[in-house]
């Protein structure tokens, strides 16, 4: 499960500045984290799977991404959302 964070930019703005590095090293620690959980959680069902004769595959999502990305463009209306899908899609 994913749980996205977000908060409005001025309100972290207005926060101290100790206060902005510590939720932005722990969303960056938690994610790390949650990552990880997930695939300690996920790789003995992938194991049992494959030992059933699944074939398992992984294909490379950045043609996808790519892809997809005109039709996100098509669909952001105002300067926030496409700052917003501008930040979250760089690399």
């Amino acid at each position: 499960m994913t749980a996205v964070v977000v908060m409005q930019k001025s309100a972290f703005d207005a926060l101290p500045e100790k206060i902005q590095t510590a939720l932005l090293e722990s969303a960056h620690e938690s994610a790390e984290w949650q990552r990880s959980y997930v695939e300690d959680q996920e790789t003995p069902l992938l194991d049992a799977l494959k030992e059933k004769g699944v074939k398992i595959t992984r294909p490379d999502p950045a043609p996808f991404r790519k892809a997809s990305i005109p039709l996100y463009k098509e669909m952001l209306k105002s300067d926030s959302q496409k700052a917003l899908f501008d930040a979250l899609t760089a690399e």
